[in-house]
Order: C-alpha cells, then sequence, then structure tokens
C-alpha cells in the first residue's frame, strides 16, 4: 500500500508539521524566551516553508485560472467566428 501524499498539515499546537509525505517532529510549543536559538530557529524555517507551500499553492491556483480564462477566450473567438459567416 502506497503512502498518501499530504500537501501540508500543521497542528495549532506545533506537535506535528506533514509537508509532501514527509512527516517532521517538532516540540511542542515553548514560550519563546524558554528556547534555544536552535529551537528558535526551527520554528521560524517551520514558519517560511509553510508560507510558501501557501504562496506556492496560490501561484498555481493563479495559472490554472489563467489557463481557463484563455481556452474561454478562444471558445468567445470561435464563436464569434461562426456567428459572422
Amino acid at each position: 500500500e502506497q503512502p498518501q501524499t499530504t500537501a501540508e498539515v500543521v497542528s495549532e499546537n506545533g506537535e506535528v508539521v506533514t509537508t509532501e509525505g514527509e512527516q517532521v517532529a517538532v516540540a511542542p510549543k515553548k514560550a519563546e524566551k524558554d528556547m534555544t536559538e536552535s529551537e528558535r530557529m526551527d520554528v521560524e524555517v517551520q514558519r517560511i516553508k509553510k508560507r510558501m507551500l501557501e504562496i506556492n499553492d496560490k501561484i498555481e491556483n493563479y495559472n490554472k485560472t489563467n489557463e481557463m480564462i484563455d481556452n474561454l477566450e478562444k471558445n468567445v473567438g470561435e464563436l464569434e467566428r461562426k456567428v459572422n459567416y
């Protein structure tokens, strides 16, 4: 059985982050003042990774929408030619 690929799942308490089928263990959230520099950097990396995936999804959606608009414009152009002849 193939493992399912998950785009991204982030639990609010910071326990598990799943990105593109890989699971990354994340320590439960601590107060930032109690974190080591390494832990703070890990939290920041996860935040950036999450934001990057959100932006990539929006870009993909934008490209699909543009492709649909191009196809609609092409279809309208063909219909106009048929109506005019």
